[in-house]
């Protein structure tokens, strides 16, 4: 039987704001992740016993509630928070963002915002090497290693059509180069056991 590493990818979940002195009275419309409502909704009880304000959450899917804020469609936004770094920078490239205050960043470390100030990192979670109970013991922890040729018909990976996938490789060619980062992929596709699943979820079932 083949035996298969199951590879999981971190993500960032980011928030960009528009003005932040916002006078009591109409409530913050904020667009949301759906993956995100516990964590959000104690955030959002807090604001609003500092402030006054309420918060108007719009829960959907990171991607369409992106593509939803950058065509303007629906209830404008004051708030954008997506599940992956990928949707906000897209959001950001297309003009739909405005600078959050310097005052406000100013306690955020560089790393986690946007050179121009348009979003920020509410946390960072790592992208770890999942290993099956019916795998090798010994695996490395380097993910460019995983393109290795002893890694033949060992590596499972969801599609790189999601997008910690695509923040994963955006990071490859940013510690690489271009190029290498295309020959460590090119070697994890090489290695797969099987064809990618279409979500980290149908991976890990």
């Amino acid at each position: 039987m083949t035996r298969s590493i199951a590879v999981t990818f971190g993500f960032l979940l980011v928030t960009a704001c528009g003005d932040t002195n916002l006078p009591v009275g109409p409530p913050l419309i904020v667009y949301a992740s759906e993956n995100d409502p516990a964590n959000l909704l104690p955030l959002f009880a807090k604001f609003t016993a500092d402030t006054g304000i309420l918060i108007e959450p719009k829960w959907g899917d990171s991607r369409s509630n992106t593509d939803a804020v950058i065509a303007k469609q629906g209830t404008p936004a004051d708030v954008l928070i997506t599940s992956n770094v990928a949707d906000i920078v897209r959001a950001a490239d297309k003009g739909a963002l405005r600078p959050i205050s310097a005052e406000s960043l100013g306690a955020v470390q560089s790393e986690l915002k946007d050179p121009d100030g348009l979003w920020v990192s509410l946390e960072r979670r790592v992208a770890v090497i999942a290993i099956s109970p019916r795998g090798d013991a010994l695996v490395s922890g380097d993910f460019h290693a995983l393109g290795e040729p002893s890694y033949q018909r060992k590596l499972c990976l969801s599609s790189v059509r999601n997008s910690v996938n695509q923040s994963l490789i955006a990071w490859l060619i940013e510690d690489l180069g271009l190029k290498p980062a295309e020959r460590v992929v090119r070697g994890w596709v090489r290695n797969l056991a099987s064809s990618p699943f279409a979500s980290e979820e149908d991976l890990l079932a």
